[in-house]
């Protein structure tokens, strides 16, 4: 999604983009595949903002992200597919706050 951003942004597409890189806490990628690490820290610097909510882990640093996320947006973009989850809860918190809610995994 960030790369997608930043090209649209370079494209001259929409060149007052910012993308602002929120995370949960320090280490969150540790699960992920090398490659997948790789491209995370290769991206770091092209962010206009990076954002850390919690240090270390902690069990609801990830919907603190979410809920941050949709309290400073104006629109939610989303691919959910499920009724329950994170997805689906911040989904349904976006369309408690009045945000529009464009849901990807509907189209």
């Amino acid at each position: 999604m960030a790369q997608t951003c930043f090209s649209l942004r370079e494209s001259g597409q929409c060149p007052r983009m910012k993308v602002i890189l929120v995370y949960p806490f320090d280490g969150f990628t540790k699960r992920w595949t090398v490659a997948q690490q790789q491209t995370f820290h290769d991206l770091l610097g092209r962010y206009d903002k990076v954002v850390r909510l919690c240090k270390g882990p902690d069990y609801y640093a990830r919907m603190m992200r979410n809920r941050y996320l949709v309290d400073r947006s104006g629109y939610c973009i989303a691919y959910c597919v499920e009724t329950d989850g994170a997805a689906a809860y911040t989904v349904d918190y976006a369309q408690k706050k009045g945000l529009e809610v464009i849901n990807l995994a509907e189209g």
